[in-house]
């Protein structure tokens, strides 16, 4: 039910007001607000003094009494432990006591958590402040600390068992003490001298800091003392900031405590009504005059300032400084609270989602943005979508559709829902150009549908970008068949390039391949050659007739497709489409002919004749050497006809060498010669020509053709070699006819026949060596020894030729056919009985073998695989094994 409060930006001149208004950095808000009932405390009295815990809040006030409230103003409990104002309260660390002090002179600690009866202290003069043990609750020892107008610190302890206390002054003798602060085992207080911090563990005062400033006649103010944690103290009072910082001694020194206090501060242009820590700065309550507000002032420890803010509390017509209190809870540097007599004001620093909803409200969306995207994890999922949206919707009223547009890919992200809504937003504000290539793909993959009417807007607002589109997109989160009818619609009524490259994109997504092929033939659009690659032969129905306009695309690349698929488009057809385009033709033809002389069918045999004479004489023997089904005679008739027209010396040389080859597979073998010594005059080439058709004829032509001409004869005298007889041709030379080089060619010819008459003697001798070493050899062969068995048998009469029944010899054949000696002899009876038949079981008749026989022993000249033989001549063996049936 708190209600937060309104209030001016602090301290504005009439220029600044005109500026823009600037974030909240701090939370007010009022614990008692106007229409809560507990407002009643402020009307029948008024407040003095707070105590702040971290489980409520604790007034005192001007008639005695004490209020236990929570922080939304609910007053829980109430005490009336004193008789008029109370000046000061103290509440221990857990909660459950708390102290009281008063004019009256009294001290009384409370019990909040149970029913325990209060314990009064009384004194005899008037007491300004008072504080409890923070472990009060928790130790034995209950004590608490206090002092006034009598200039005495009096701490209670208990006696020796612990059944009473007693009091025991710390301090006394300065003056009145104003205010009294405990925290941990730091005591501290201060009076119009000296600021003084007490030990409770050592019992011993450890630091005294003098005041530095004193209060005027004139002047109203009050001391205040607020611990940052338990080793910082912070002071103010009049104009005056001081911090001190407990610190431990480097080295004990007798009679010492192991601490010490430094302090160090800074002077302000305002009275201090309240100090306290804050965050890491300081929160100081700025007096500015009796009925006026206070204000608020956030400083580092360096005096900078760092935030102004005017307070407008109620009731503030008759208070002077004295009237303001701030305080805080021990420990907590988040929040504090600042009092007035009639009212009561926490502050803390705005918290994200206030913060998020100020920035909000003043439509400062980006930084409403940014701020909760560096606190996402603290917020809930939908707060920064929620935020996002309301920063699109902002930056498209405001027509700005290239910022809302990028927004919306981090706003959404993966949200589908989302996207279609933005997407139909901003085809509504015809503005779908800026957020198109932001939608997403997939993940999240959005309904065809949504993709489709994207698709056919920016088809009729922007044909290049709905090209851009076509190629980024993948072609599957559509339906390519409806968008391909409405694309050729619309190319049909208006023709564009863009269109065009468009619909070559969706035809080959589609696989409507011959159609995407076709259309870029036509319009010299995209890469045909990559589509060839990837789709093969579904294309070649659309190239074979289309030659022309694929090599106008690349012209080498064509030709190497062409070349490389003769088996689904056939030089015949290709050749046909180029024959407007011969050098183009020439090229294709030769590139054929490169891979594989084969590829070019005989039906072109002609034309590549034609066009390598044309282009490139060079292969055009070459090619002849290789073609198949050759047409001599046309071949024949048109080198002569470009052998007549070229004008290139060398061309023509090699055009004559073509006519050479074609004329000597015609059988013109003179005309050839004739080409080689007269329009060649290459008689080296004539000589080896001549030595090829080996005719007689042909030699006596060379010579009589030769022998014309001086340089032919000198040339005829260099090559002939060993071909004819040198002196042939020199009989032959007309007389009196000048020979450059004849001494030279004269002695070459002499030297040759030398050199060729000493290669036959060394190979006469050479072949003498051979024929006497393989008669050798022949003749070591036919001695060697043949294995014969016990199952061998005569050829002649069928017995076995080992061991023989009756002493006789043997003859072996290579062939491996065994005879008995006398089945060989024709006056044997053996023989004579064996002739009469069939012949062996080899099939040789008696005569033949022994024909064989004498004819080995004679050294004829006969057959050495059948013809060779040995005889062995057997003799009884009286101790024969009957196992041995081999002999040799």
């Amino acid at each position: 039910s708190n209600k937060s409060m309104s209030h001016p930006h602090p301290s504005k001149s009439t220029d600044e007001e005109n500026k823009e208004e600037e974030e909240e950095e701090l939370k007010y808000i009022r614990v008692i607000p106007k229409d809560n009932q507990n407002r009643l405390v402020f009307v029948n009295d008024a407040a003095s003094c707070m105590c702040v815990h971290t489980k409520f809040l604790a007034l005192g006030t001007l008639h005695g009494k004490i209020y236990i409230m929570d922080f939304h103003g609910h007053v829980s409990q109430s005490f009336s432990p004193h008789s008029t104002i109370i000046n000061e309260l103290s509440i221990d660390a857990t909660g459950d006591f708390i102290a009281s002090c008063s004019t009256d002179g009294k001290v009384v600690i409370n019990s909040i958590s149970s029913n325990l009866e209060p314990i009064e202290f009384i004194s005899s003069s008037i007491i300004n402040s008072v504080a409890i043990d923070p472990e009060y609750s928790r130790k034995n020892t209950k004590r608490c600390v206090w002092g006034g107008k009598s200039g005495q610190l009096i701490m209670n302890i208990p006696t020796f068992l612990g059944l009473s206390t007693k009091n025991q002054i710390l301090h006394s003798g300065e003056g009145p003490i104003s205010v009294v602060k405990w925290r941990g085992s730091l005591i501290a207080w201060i009076n119009d001298k000296s600021i003084k911090i007490f030990d409770t563990i050592s019992n011993q005062r450890i630091t005294t800091i003098e005041i530095k400033e004193t209060p005027q006649p004139d002047m109203i103010f009050r001391y205040h003392l607020s611990w940052a944690d338990d080793h910082t103290l912070i002071v103010g009072y009049g104009s005056t900031v001081q911090i001190g910082r407990v610190k431990e001694r480097a080295s004990s020194q007798p009679g010492l405590p192991n601490v010490y206090g430094e302090f160090w501060g800074f002077k302000t242009e305002y009275t201090i009504s309240g100090i306290c820590p804050f965050e890491t700065q300081l929160a100081i309550l700025a007096y500015n005059g009796k009925g006026q507000n206070p204000e608020l002032w956030l400083v580092n420890y360096e005096n900078v300032d760092l935030l102004i803010e005017e307070l407008p509390l109620e009731g503030v017509e008759k208070c002077d400084s004295s009237h303001f209190r701030l305080d805080h809870y021990l420990g907590d540097k988040e929040s504090f609270f600042i009092l007035s007599p009639k009212d009561i004001v926490g502050v803390r620093r705005c918290d994200i989602e206030e913060r998020l909803n100020w920035l909000l409200e003043h439509k400062k969306y980006e930084q409403a943005l940014k701020t909760a995207q560096e606190h996402e994890k603290y917020l809930k999922s939908d707060i920064l979508v929620e935020i996002g949206e309301k920063y699109i919707t902002y930056l498209m009223e405001t027509k700005d559709y290239v910022e809302a547009a990028k927004l919306c890919t981090h706003v959404v992200k993966r949200d589908s829902t989302l996207w279609q809504k933005w997407i139909f937003e901003f085809l509504h504000a015809r503005q779908i150009k800026h957020l198109i290539h932001s939608i997403p793909t997939s993940n999240p993959l959005l309904e065809k549908s949504v993709y489709r009417t994207v698709l056919e807007t920016t088809l009729k607002n922007d044909r290049e970008e709905f090209k851009k589109i076509i190629e980024l997109w993948p072609s599957n989160i559509y339906n390519r068949e409806e968008l391909i009818k409405h694309v050729e619609q619309e190319r049909m009524s208006n023709p564009d390039t863009n269109l065009t490259e468009a619909l070559i994109k969706l035809y080959t997504d589609e696989h409507l391949v011959e159609k995407a092929l076709d259309l870029i033939l036509r319009s010299k659009k995209g890469d045909p050659f990559k589509l060839i690659g990837k789709e093969g032969q579904l294309t070649f129905n659309v190239i074979r007739y289309k030659v022309l306009d694929l090599i106008s695309f690349d012209t080498e690349n064509a030709l190497q497709l062409l070349v490389n698929k003769t088996d689904v488009i056939s030089p015949d057809i290709v050749q046909k489409q180029l024959e407007t385009k011969p050098e183009i033709n020439y090229q294709y033809m030769h590139k054929l002919f490169m891979k594989d002389p084969t590829l070019i069918p005989p039906s072109l045999n002609t034309v590549q004749v034609k066009l390598y004479a044309e282009y490139n004489p060079e292969f055009l023997l070459q090619f002849l050497r290789q073609a198949i089904k050759l047409d001599l005679k046309e071949t024949l008739k048109i080198c002569q006809e470009f052998e007549k027209k070229t004008v290139d010396p060398e061309k023509k040389e090699h055009i004559y060498k073509a006519l050479v080859h074609i004329l000597s597979f015609m059988g013109q073998n003179k005309d050839a010669l004739l080409l080689l010594v007269k329009n060649l005059k290459d008689i080296k080439e004539a000589i080896e020509f001549v030595q090829m058709q080996n005719d007689e004829e042909l030699w006596e032509e060379l010579i009589v053709q030769s022998t014309k001409n001086k340089e032919t004869i000198s040339q005829l005298l260099e090559h002939v070699g060993s071909h004819m007889d040198p002196v042939k041709i020199i009989k032959r030379i007309p007389e009196k006819v000048e020979i450059s080089g004849l001494r030279d060619r004269l002695i070459k010819i002499i030297s040759d026949f030398n050199l060729q008459m000493s290669l036959r003697e060394g190979c006469n001798m050479i072949l003498q060596s051979d024929c006497v070493a393989l008669i050798d050899r022949l003749i070591r062969g036919q001695k060697i020894g043949h294995l014969v068995e016990g199952f061998t048998f005569c050829s002649t009469c069928g017995n076995t030729v080992v061991p023989p029944s009756e002493p006789t010899a043997a003859v072996i054949f290579f062939c491996n056919h065994a005879y008995h000696l006398k089945c060989l002899r024709p006056n044997s009876s053996a023989a004579s009985s064996t002739s009469s038949g069939a012949g062996g079981p080899a099939g040789h008749s008696a005569n033949s073998a022994m024909t064989n026989s004498s004819r080995a022993a004679g050294g004829s000249s006969l057959n050495p695989k059948s013809l060779s033989a040995s005889s062995y001549q057997s003799t009884p063996e009286p101790q024969k094994s009957p196992s041995d049936d081999r002999l040799w």
